[in-house]
């Protein structure tokens, strides 16, 4: 009979069992027990490594490692103890996932990996007085990158997106503050999770009330001349729907404007003639929003008077016919107005400006005292005091000329009083008369004369006196 050999029958080999771990770092499965299942934002890394493989008595063995749907990758797995940690990578859609070992198209185990973004909170958000965004440092729920793009809001509208960093943030993004009246929600936002948010108040904002020349109204206060225009402008506003006619009062009239937010339009009004302060009102529909002051009166400069071209006090000496300058001190009034300069019984009509010009006026013939006065419409505005000095001379004395034999009138030299030859001057022309009768004109200086000054035929006595004279006024008299 023959003898038919038979194969050996195979020895089974158990079918392999793991624990499968997931982890955020590479050693992080150790130590763990059961399956462990992560979180991880979508895109993101994350650690897989079998655990307690059993089932074979072989060193090692290729495995494949499952995400979800996603294309298996091999892996080397080791039998008892646990395999080496493999980085893998999230799917970049939120949802569940099973992250599933398998050998030879049979599951060997699987764990729960969740993608999802994560739920990040700030509790030191804020806006400050310089309208600056700032995240902050103290985040709840951050994992993943240092860096993260985040969206910011106003209440529901995208205004800009951010890179938001987990450590050091400052003044971020520059909020431009809405105009309307209202309460405003600023959020910080990470996919659809609010990180923080800031709420700011705009409260309703009423115009100003500005006056001043046309062209510059600018302040509460102002003052103006009779009958001059001024300039009334209000200021910026945030009434809701923006422009609104508000009333406009002034000396008992009344007349509709319009109220912007910003860059409004200027009134033109005319001061009042009457002196006095008046009010300038404007109202809402609630009542009284704002009111300036109009001052109506006129400049009350200062009197000033000196040498010409530096009028610049309000006492001022001189000599007999020499000119010298008025003019009316500067003044915060805006415009002009004619004024009464009165001096020495003469009165003339002036134009007083807020920067003044000078007015050349010449002192009297006589010695004596002279107030120099502005007034408007008979009220006195300021006063100056001209003094008209008298020059007199020791010096005066008839000669003889020891050649020619006449005899001369000489004014002497340095010998005067009342004359003050840097001020008016070295040389003044003088008048020499005899009795009633004069004789003739001639310079005279301070410092020199000829001693033949002026030759004379008759010699003075007690009927025929010699009279030096400036102006009419008597300088010096011979009689012997």
């Amino acid at each position: 009979v023959p003898v038919i050999a038979t194969q050996p029958t195979p020895k089974a080999t158990a079918p392999a069992t793991a624990n499968c771990y997931l982890a955020g770092g590479e050693n992080d499965h150790w130590n763990q027990h059961g399956e462990h299942p992560h979180s991880t934002a979508p895109g993101g890394s994350f650690y897989f490594a079998p655990v307690d493989v059993e089932g074979s008595t072989e060193a090692g063995i290729s495995m494949d490692v499952t995400v979800g749907d996603g294309t298996p990758k091999t892996i080397n797995v080791k039998w008892g103890g646990a395999s080496p940690a493999t980085q893998l990578t999230a799917p970049s859609q939120e949802g569940e996932y099973p992250v599933t070992l398998s050998h030879n198209g049979r599951d060997v185990c699987s764990a729960t990996l969740t993608v999802a973004y994560p739920k990040i909170t700030s509790t030191s958000c804020t806006i400050n007085g310089s309208n600056k965004f700032s995240p902050g440092s103290s985040f709840n729920g951050w994992v993943g990158a240092d860096n993260l793009s985040m969206d910011f809001y106003r209440d529901d509208t995208k205004l800009t997106s951010l890179t938001v960093n987990r450590y050091y943030n400052s003044d971020l993004y520059t909020v431009t503050m809405p105009t309307e009246v209202g309460s405003y929600d600023f959020r910080l936002v990470y996919h659809d999770n609010e990180v923080c948010k800031v709420t700011k108040t705009v409260n309703l904002i009423k115009p100003s009330c500005n006056i001043g020349a046309v062209g510059s109204a600018s302040g509460t206060n102002y003052n103006a001349i009779p009958g001059q225009q001024f300039a009334f402008k209000p200021g910026n506003s945030n009434y809701p729907g923006g422009t609104k006619m508000v009333t406009l009062e002034f000396n008992g009239s009344t007349q509709q404007i319009e109220a912007k937010p910003s860059n409004n339009t200027e009134t033109v009004l005319d001061a009042p003639d009457a002196l006095g302060s008046y009010t300038v009102k404007l109202s809402d529909d609630d009542g009284q929003v704002c009111t300036a002051t109009l001052t109506v009166d006129y400049p009350k400069p200062s009197c000033n008077i000196g040498k010409v071209g530096n009028a610049s006090e309000t006492t001022f000496t001189t000599i007999p016919g020499q000119s010298f300058d008025f003019k009316p001190g500067n003044s915060d009034f805006v415009g002009t107005i004619n004024m009464d300069l009165t001096f020495n019984g003469n009165t003339q009509s002036i134009t007083v400006k807020p920067t003044n010009k000078d007015t050349t006026l010449t002192a009297p013939d006589a010695a004596g005292t002279y107030p120099i006065t502005l007034e408007y419409k008979g009220d006195p505005v300021c006063t100056a005091t001209l003094t008209v000095k008298k020059i007199t001379s020791s010096g005066c004395k008839i000669t003889k000329d020891n050649n020619s034999g006449n005899n001369f009138f000489t004014s002497g030299e340095q010998s005067f009083s009342g004359w003050s030859p840097n001020d008016d001057g070295p040389n003044l022309m003088m008048d020499l008369y005899l009795n009633d009768n004069k004789l003739g004109t001639k310079n005279v200086n301070y410092y020199y004369n000829d001693p033949n000054w002026y030759q004379i035929t008759t010699l003075p006595s007690a009927s025929n006196v010699y009279t030096l004279k400036f102006h009419g006024n008597t300088v010096c008299t011979i009689d012997e």
